[in-house]
């Protein structure tokens, strides 16, 4: 009968501290379910703002690239329609100088040593000018 009362209060006992290590680990997943509602809501605002900045980055690549394109536009366009110019007038007046250039475009003595470099360095012109730059033009419907 000893062992039987003993057995049954061991097993009260047992059960007293399983009801008090459920309470705890309630608690504890109490706690950590809040932890885990905080962080889901950092996150979520996180989120929110991982994509304003991605669209900022965006906007800016976006306005880079326009920026660039009109630069190239405005460099190269100038530059084509210079080159054209000087292919036109070499074209109209066989034996001319770097002088009768500057002064029929109005630009500098420079600017006009540049083209004619790059028009040489594009096989348009050798020396002087040549077919190569009569092609150039007659391609465009400028002669």
């Amino acid at each position: 009968m000893f062992d039987t009362i003993k057995g049954i209060i061991g097993d009260i006992a047992a059960g007293a501290i399983k009801d008090q290590r459920i309470a705890l680990s309630q608690e504890q997943l109490g706690a950590l379910d809040l932890k885990l509602r905080d962080a889901l809501s950092e996150n979520t605002v996180l989120r929110k703002h991982v994509a304003e900045l991605e669209q900022v980055v965006a906007d800016r690549d976006a306005r880079i690239q326009q920026l660039t394109v009109a630069n190239q536009q405005q460099r190269y366009g100038n530059r084509m329609e210079i080159e054209e110019q000087i292919l036109l007038f070499l074209a109209q007046h066989a034996r001319c100088t770097e002088s009768a250039i500057t002064q029929h475009l109005s630009i500098g003595d420079e600017k006009v040593r540049f083209h004619l470099q790059e028009l040489e360095r594009d096989g348009l012109i050798f020396g002087a000018h040549d077919q190569e730059g009569r092609r150039y033009l007659n391609d465009r419907n400028l002669l």
